[in-house]
């Protein structure tokens, strides 16, 4: 689980493009 505002943006990000990596 992510729990950095910066990786959880850069997470949700990556699923807003349809890439999950």
């Amino acid at each position: 689980e992510l729990t950095h505002p910066v990786l959880k943006k850069l997470q949700q990000s990556l699923q807003g493009r349809g890439r999950w990596r």
